[in-house]
């Protein structure tokens, strides 16, 4: 005797009616999972969105940073050529040269916010 289950293809007409409603239930759940990632994605995409939106509108505005970065420094001491140089002959300019501007004095240091 065979215990192996029913015959060759599941059975006859019930294995039929039984491939059938397995298939059609198999295509509802995925149609089920795709729609719960797109609504998923939809929602994250919109919620970064508004996001972004609120915490533009809603944050304190940003001091302006004045020098950020400090200037170069110039060397304490004059530095020295490694190797000697022959002197170069001044040359006359051709044109009227217009004196440099002066340097206007540095800005004083941002004042520290109050906490």
């Amino acid at each position: 005797m065979d215990f192996d289950g029913p015959g060759r293809f599941g059975g006859g007409l019930f294995g039929v009616a039984r491939w059938l409603i397995e298939g059609l239930l198999s295509v509802f759940v995925l149609l089920l999972v795709i729609a719960l990632v797109f609504i998923l994605v939809r929602y994250l995409l919109i919620a970064t969105t508004a996001a972004q939106l609120y915490v533009a509108k809603n944050s304190p505005p940003k001091a302006p940073v004045v020098n950020a970065q400090p200037g170069p420094v110039a060397p304490r001491s004059p530095v020295a050529p490694t190797s000697p140089v022959a002197p170069r002959s001044p040359v006359a300019p051709t044109s009227p040269v217009a004196p440099a501007a002066p340097v206007p004095p540095a800005a004083p240091p941002a004042p520290s916010p109050r906490k």
